[in-house]
């Protein structure tokens, strides 16, 4: 945080912050609130709360019974600085280093992907067919934060999660927040690609591979959001030429990793369905391929039933 903060006064600056006059709590929220209902970067009222919150390391509800108490200068100008950055493009979760993901607060390090909402419509399509079919063991491909795997070792008691990632500061993020969420016991984070980390770590068919891959064609990455563009990491955003590297080297070699009968569930990009449907259509062991849209009505998580 204190980087980011040198940063923007070095490049931006903070307008004359120093010479307003002291805020209370509930003037400084509403501040807040007020920047992000005009802001381009910052779209949610929440935010802001969060910012604040993390800056006086409170909660919400000391928050509210000590509104009128007045913020010391240099925190002042560390919030609105903070708010400024965001409203210039850097991500909630860079800036305070957490992120809530369905029923988990991660810590996100620099340079880790950062888990976006729509994928947990991914666990929760998990989380039924682990309960429908009574799974037992399964592999989050990919795993960054550790958010998949460590949402459903929290929602499912009964089970062995493995994270697998080729980016070592991912599986550090990952295992640091299985220990703040007190999952350690039910997951087990392990680095390297497919097959040297299934063979050498693994060892045994899983019930279920699940993963949110990278899927962006690498012609797309230009011309991302900035916020995804400069503070995601690009081995977790580039899908190759055409964005399907992923899911071809999945459909290729899932026999290997899954036990019959087992399960595939991916998150997958905007007009990418019929493409990927193809992709595990021309192996001749997956009977049943099922797409789920988001609540935008996108195609956004495939599920692939192996024989």
């Amino acid at each position: 945080m204190k980087k980011l903060l040198k940063v923007y006064n070095r490049q931006i600056g903070p307008k004359n912050l120093k010479s307003e006059p002291l805020m209370k709590l509930n003037q400084a929220l509403k501040w807040g609130e007020t920047k992000a209902s005009k802001g381009v970067f910052l779209p949610q009222k929440t935010e802001a709360k969060n910012i604040l919150l993390k800056i006086l390391n409170i909660s919400y509800e000391e928050l509210l019974k000590n509104s009128d108490r007045k913020i010391a200068p240099h925190i002042l100008e560390q919030y609105k600085s903070l708010i400024n950055l965001r409203d210039y493009g850097i991500p909630l979760s860079k800036l305070i280093g957490k992120k809530d993901f369905r029923n988990l607060c991660l810590v996100i390090y620099p340079g880790v992907f950062m888990p976006r909402p729509e994928t947990e419509l991914l666990v929760e399509i998990a989380i039924r067919q682990i309960e429908k079919e009574n799974l037992k063991r399964v592999w989050d491909v990919g795993t960054g934060s550790g958010a998949i795997a460590l949402s459903l070792a929290n929602e499912k008691k009964d089970i062995l999660i493995y994270g697998t990632d080729t980016s070592l500061k991912a599986i550090e993020n990952a295992r640091e927040n299985g220990k703040y969420n007190i999952l350690k016991s039910k997951t087990k984070f392990f680095l390297g690609d497919l097959d040297d980390v299934f063979y050498s770590r693994i060892k045994n068919k899983v019930d279920m591979i699940v993963s949110n891959p990278p899927y962006i064609p690498t012609w797309q990455l230009k011309v991302l959001p900035p916020e995804v563009k400069h503070y995601e990491p690009l081995m977790a955003l580039d899908g190759g030429e055409d964005g399907l590297t992923f899911y071809k080297r999945i459909a290729k070699n899932a026999e290997k990793y899954i036990v019959k009968g087992g399960f595939i569930i991916l998150e997958i990009g905007m007009g990418q369905s019929s493409q990927i449907k193809e992709i595990f259509r021309d192996m001749n062991y997956f009977r049943k391929i099922d797409v789920f849209s988001d609540f935008m009505g996108m195609e956004r998580i495939i599920k692939i039933s192996l024989m």
